[in-house]
């Protein structure tokens, strides 16, 4: 079952352009049970706040509040069996804010299947980390994230030392987590 979606802009905050979506969840139910690409494995879990060393917030269990979850995603139905597409990063905005729900979270996709017209920015594997997106205080399997400055992308630095640049949702996103 899918999620509807609202975006709303909203003002330049340390940097980014906040964009609010409504009704996000950390999935629940049969969405919980999709399985995540081979590939996409290690951006799955829970994610360490490198200031505190604690688990960071994710919406876990459902009701609590939410700082950053990264979970497989679908475009197709959802279903028990299903596999993701790819994977999609939710974040309390700015960076490290504690949403409660309904989560107003400003949500990242890894990259979508081809074909797919899905509302975000461009997302690129093999990307360049520039000088200007600051690193997020967060990690995962050794794998960390920085934010674009205007808030457009998520650039996330894999334990490999790959950069990739994952686009940022900007309208309804269709499908399920």
């Amino acid at each position: 079952m899918g999620r509807a979606w609202s975006v709303a802009s909203g003002p330049l905050i340390a940097g980014a352009v906040v964009v609010l979506f409504t009704g996000c969840q950390a999935p629940q139910g049969p969405e919980r049970d999709l399985v995540p690409l081979p590939s996409e494995r290690d951006l799955i879990g829970s994610w360490v706040d490198k200031t505190t060393s604690k688990e960071a917030p994710s919406g876990e269990p459902p009701g609590s509040p939410l700082v950053i979850a990264t979970f497989p995603f679908s475009y197709k139905e959802c279903s028990g069996d299903a596999a993701a597409d790819t994977t999609r990063l939710a974040l309390g905005w700015p960076v490290g804010t504690a949403v409660d729900p309904p989560y107003d979270t400003v949500d990242f996709v890894r990259e979508p299947p081809p074909g797919v017209p899905a509302p975000y920015t461009e997302s690129k594997l093999d990307a360049t980390l520039p000088d200007d997106a600051p690193a997020a205080r967060f990690s995962l399997h050794g794998n960390s994230i920085h934010v674009d400055p205007m808030g457009r992308w998520v650039y996330v630095e894999r334990v490999s030392g790959t950069v990739e640049k994952w686009g940022r949702v900007a309208g309804d996103l269709p499908g399920c987590a």
